[in-house]
């Protein structure tokens, strides 16, 4: 969400080109503050990141004042309450704003309030989706959105939040059902989520889902604090720069920027 709408101008401190983390936390009431984020990146050298507001939370003036101290830094994707009074009103208020990039939405969001969905895409903002219990049941809906407002842009976070048992991988190929829709994208984010690194189980699913959607529609994102310390937010982002997944140099370029 926040690659290419804020340039492609080169500059990464480890490298010949930027690198922006876009999925990351950052908050005063759950995860970590301002000064633990820029630690964090600064470490990593990344360049800039998107802040994604967490579950629960609809006041969004904290990502907004950190939006508002470090502009050049720092994108951020609000949260409205769907079941609100007025969540149509909330989200053109934090909109205009100027601060927030994204809505984030937990997937049944999409069913519950299509309304809030289409008022997202339709102001330009990038719908964020996070699907606790997989993005299969979501696919139909999605089609349907993106009928309506096939110029908005979609991203799904955490790979459709895959599913398994133990080491085994039981539900996600379903997300390359959606890899002939131009207007959606994947995060590659939150892996430790779903098994150990160096997260051999998913190695099958992160390959089909770079080569179906092509490394331009794949994000990469940290997923901190929740991916762990700096030393796992370093390891994770090496994975990607390394060339995990048989990653071609342009290809890492791509989903890093």
């Amino acid at each position: 969400p926040v690659r290419r709408t804020w340039g492609t101008d080169k500059g990464h401190k480890g490298g010949s080109y930027m690198i922006i983390d876009s999925y990351s936390h950052c908050g005063i009431s759950k995860f970590l503050p301002l000064e633990d984020v820029l630690e964090v990146t600064d470490k990593a050298g990344v360049d800039r990141c998107l802040l994604s507001q967490h579950l629960g939370e609809y006041d969004n003036t904290y990502l907004a004042s950190v939006v508002d101290l470090h502009p050049e830094r720092f994108a951020a994707a609000c949260m409205v309450d769907p079941d609100g009074p007025e969540p149509l009103e909330e989200l053109r208020r934090w909109q205009a704003t100027g601060r927030f990039r994204g809505l984030r939405i937990l997937a049944e969001t999409l069913e519950t309030n299509e309304p809030l969905c289409l008022e997202a895409l339709r102001l330009g903002m990038n719908l964020l989706i996070y699907a606790p219990g997989g993005i299969t049941k979501s696919i139909p809906v999605l089609c349907r959105i993106l009928e309506q407002r096939s110029d908005g842009r979609i991203v799904i976070s955490h790979l459709g939040t895959p599913q398994m048992e133990g080491d085994q991988l039981v539900s996600g190929l379903e997300l390359l059902e959606l890899a002939s829709k131009p207007s959606i994208y994947v995060q590659l984010s939150g892996l430790s989520m779903f098994c150990e690194y160096p997260y051999k189980p998913l190695e099958g699913l992160v390959s089909d889902v770079i080569r179906s959607f092509g490394p331009q529609r794949i994000l990469w994102g940290s997923n901190f604090p929740v991916c762990g310390d700096s030393q796992a937010y370093i390891r994770d982002l090496q994975m990607v720069l390394s060339g995990s997944w048989d990653l071609q140099e342009e290809e890492i370029e791509w989903i890093t920027n």
